[in-house]
């Protein structure tokens, strides 16, 4: 009989690649231990470019440096949200952004980066998503990021909620926003001049921005006739408590109904809605995906005037009174929303 000796080389290299890409994080960890031969193999950059890199893997390896190991030399998403990472680490990895062309998405949201150089944060711009949700960034360190993102040709999604933002200068804040396709500029306290020009700029031209979140924001002495331009100029939209008054509420589904508009998606919960003609409201729904009305003190015949009109849309109408709307609708509703519930969870 004849003897065959199988050792680990004895497949080929791609062979055991195709394995590891098959394994978690820990059992590819584990397989790499076993050898050195492996521990090579499994350092393949390739392996581990699609890795999410977070806060407690960081801590694991030691900080930042771990970036310039063979392995992470391709990686892609940086989740630092919510760590201790010194403004030194910070400003190393924001260094390694000018050579690194593999991180695309950065999340530093609730990390204090008031410390870190101002024009190093302009090499975030480099990047596709950003998060700088509740970062303390001051107004100087914001201005210089808005400079620079309104000339990035990378930069898509921005997310700058709960960082105050009324002492940039309005047309720096407004060229570096409509230049970035997703923005959240939730709670983030802007001034009068800001949001009106923002507005008035979304009308007047067709940016790059296409999805805004601006809830928490006081608009309420926005030029309405900018505001409803702008809102309709979109895809989508949440205007949730900015205290909207009437003139505003009546144009924003004035233009809705009116048609030509590229809006699929609104959100005006907590915004008062009852002084908006009930033909408004259903007529806008042509062509919107998604309308999110949640306790906007609709009456019986606006919400019967929605739900007749709202086929193919999802609603979400939570917080208003059904009292007086027909049994009929209020079951279709009811359908719709169960329906719309069981597909969002598969």
């Amino acid at each position: 009989m004849f003897r065959i000796d199988i050792t680990i080389d004895s497949l080929l290299p791609e062979i055991w690649l195709n394995i590891f890409k098959y394994l978690s994080i820990q059992d590819r960890c584990n397989l790499m231990l076993t050898c050195s031969y492996l521990y090579t193999l499994g350092s393949d950059p390739t392996l581990w470019k699609n890795c999410r890199i977070n806060k407690r893997f960081i801590a694991k390896l030691g900080g930042l440096p771990f970036l310039r190991m063979r392995r992470f030399q391709y990686i892609r998403t940086l989740d630092l949200s919510e760590s201790d990472v010194s403004s030194e680490q910070i400003e190393y990895l924001l260094c390694e952004l000018e050579q690194n062309i593999f991180i695309r998405n950065l999340n530093l949201g609730h990390v204090n980066l008031q410390e870190v150089e101002e024009k190093l944060l302009g090499n975030l711009s480099r990047l596709r998503c950003v998060s700088l949700l509740q970062t303390r960034l001051t107004t100087a360190q914001i201005t210089q990021l808005l400079i620079c993102t309104a000339r990035s040709e990378t930069l898509e999604t921005l997310n700058l909620a709960k960082l105050d933002l009324s002492e940039v200068e309005p047309d720096v804040l407004v060229e570096g926003v409509v230049n970035i396709k997703r923005m959240n500029l939730n709670s983030t306290n802007l001034s009068f001049e800001q949001s009106s020009l923002l507005f008035k700029r979304l009308k007047e031209s067709t940016p790059k921005l296409q999805h805004l979140l601006i809830r928490g924001v006081n608009l309420s002495t926005t030029n309405p006739e900018y505001l409803s331009d702008g809102v309709a100029g979109l895809t989508s939209i949440s205007l949730q408590e900015t205290q909207l008054g009437m003139s505003q509420t009546r144009a924003v589904f004035r233009r809705l109904a009116g048609g030509m508009k590229s809006l699929v998606s609104i959100n005006l919960s907590n915004v008062d809605l009852s002084p908006v003609y009930t033909d408004y409201l259903g007529a806008a729904l042509t062509g919107l995906r998604k309308l999110t009305l949640r306790w906007c003190h609709l009456n019986a015949d606006q919400i019967t005037s929605i739900i007749q009109n709202s086929r193919n849309v999802v609603l979400d109408l939570e917080g208003n009174n059904f009292e007086g709307v027909p049994m009929d609708l209020i079951a279709r509703f009811q359908m719709q929303s169960c329906i719309t519930r069981y597909f969002s969870q598969e």
